[in-house]
């Protein structure tokens, strides 16, 4: 196998949707559900299914996915490492995603809470992690700051009854027990396409619309009321279910498109660590179904990364470039038999544009969105006008584009833009970066043992639904790459 880079260009915006005329109430069977803890070590922990649904509504023309929350019921099942039964338990809300004709499905914002570890064999597991004066809220055991106001203690629930705090057995009723088990909340984005987090991705399956058959995961970092890892870890929750009533292809909203006019990654010529590269991207978008979002009232994010071959966290070398698994060298602690090669991706630019951050024209058709300065946001007195900070924005705040990667060094000095037309539900998207330290996005990490470069990826997306075009054999140079 053949290690290849894979750039990938990102803009994803909150979804905005209209309500369609025709919509389909069903349920998703679910056939495999498993809590996938990636990191610091490979574990996965299935999850009961037998006769679990969710409630599913789509509003096909609009392309709007709806998972109702309160309709999941799981029941208690086994844990290999606790003696009791863990449960699940989805928000009792309603989730609102999207999905198109491509059969993409994505849902975020989806928030579920385990309960694990307790100590009671055979036993529905009852926390001991809630804060005393509000069992609602989830508490870090032993911790400086648990997450409980000033003298609030961390305390568990009694088994028979969710509603009575407790510290020990004697503060339960006669027979009952104070659980011993520990709350971890999650609140995640499901996806069938690919989810990432830092240098992972996890694989999602569209929509099959014949058997009406999909794998939805997520990813992303272990919750700091995690057990033992805290926030350290990496985890996965992975779905599989089957609609029992599949929308049809020829009604959903075609899925967002995406044309690269041009584009080039420039690597300057200072010393290894310099922030003197440069980026610049000009693509045309075409949203969801055709229709143009509210670009005065959507965040925005644009992001860059590599996508490699890497050994997975069971391995010594974890994080190092492989072409097979036999290159990985599994580690003493691990609980598995063998390290893997797979398939990760490292963000190297990543820029968040808050909502009402992009300054536009009085027809809205023009936006544009730097650094530099900011926009006042809808909340205060000044909506719309240019502000460095937020004393400018009366009753509001001054929002502005964020950096998020690459973090710049002490001497760095980088700077950011954004400029987007509007026309007849497409939207012409310009991005120039400049004075990023892009060093780990070298020609070498972008070319083959045959001197080919590898394929550039461009993706702009309505939620983290996106479109995609793939530029095969871009041109490179020593200074860069043009695609």
């Amino acid at each position: 196998m053949r290690c290849r880079a894979i750039v990938t260009v990102a803009a994803l915006l909150v979804p905005l949707t209209s309500a369609g005329a025709h919509e389909i109430e069903t349920t998703c069977r679910f056939d495999r559900l498993v809590n996938h803890v990636i990191a610091p070590a490979d574990l996965q922990f299935g999850v009961g299914t037998a006769n679990v649904s969710a409630g599913v509504t789509i509003d096909v023309e609009a392309g709007r996915f709806v998972l109702h929350g309160s309709s999941i019921d799981i029941p208690p099942y086994p844990m290999p490492f606790a003696d009791g039964l863990d449960t699940m338990d989805f928000d009792d809300v309603d989730f609102e995603g999207v999905i198109d004709a491509a059969g993409n499905v994505v849902v975020p914002g989806v928030r579920f809470v385990f309960c694990t570890l307790d100590t009671e064999e055979g036993e529905p597991c009852a926390p001991r992690n809630v804060c005393e004066d509000d069992l609602s809220t989830i508490c870090i055991r032993g911790a400086s700051d648990s997450g409980c106001g000033a003298g609030v203690r961390c305390v568990g629930v009694c088994a028979g009854d969710r509603a009575r705090s407790c510290l020990t057995n004697a503060d339960c009723a006669a027979g009952d027990r104070c659980g011993s088990g520990t709350l971890t909340p999650f609140v995640v984005t499901l996806t069938t396409a690919t989810a990432a987090y830092k240098e992972r991705l996890k694989n999602g399956e569209p929509l099959d619309f014949q058997t009406g058959r999909m794998l939805l995961t997520s990813l992303g970092a272990t919750p700091r009321e995690s057990p033992i890892i805290q926030d350290s870890g990496v985890s996965s929750l992975e779905l599989t279910c089957t609609l029992a009533d599949v929308p049809s292809v020829a009604e959903l909203p075609a899925a967002p498109t995406v044309a690269v006019r041009r584009a080039k990654l420039k690597f300057g010529k200072g010393a290894e660590g310099a922030g003197d590269d440069s980026l610049k991207l000009k693509a045309t978008y075409v949203p969801l179904g055709g229709a143009a979002p509210d670009l005065s009232a959507t965040e925005m994010t644009i992001g860059i990364g590599t996508t490699l071959s890497v050994c997975d966290g069971n391995s010594t070398n974890a994080g190092q470039v492989c072409s097979a698994d036999a290159e990985c060298i599994l580690n003493d602690i691990s609980p598995v038999d063998e390290a893997k090669c797979l398939t990760a991706e490292k963000t190297l630019l990543e820029l968040v544009i808050p909502a009402g951050s992009l300054s536009g024209n009085a027809n809205g058709t023009k936006f544009k969105a730097n650094d530099s300065g900011g926009t006042c946001d809808a909340a205060g007195d000044a909506p719309g006008a240019t502000c460095t900070t937020d004393a400018q924005c009366p009753g509001g705040a001054c929002v502005r584009i964020k950096p998020l990667r690459p973090a710049p060094g002490p001497d760095d000095q980088p700077t950011h833009k954004v400029a987007i037309k509007s026309k007849k539900g497409t939207l012409e998207v310009s991005i120039s970066s400049k004075g990023l330290n892009l060093d780990d996005l070298s020609l070498d990490a972008l070319t083959d043992s045959k001197g080919n470069v590898a394929n550039v990826t461009t993706r702009i997306g309505i939620g983290a639904l996106q479109g995609a075009a793939v530029t095969t054999a871009p041109k490179g140079k020593k200074q860069g790459v043009t695609f």
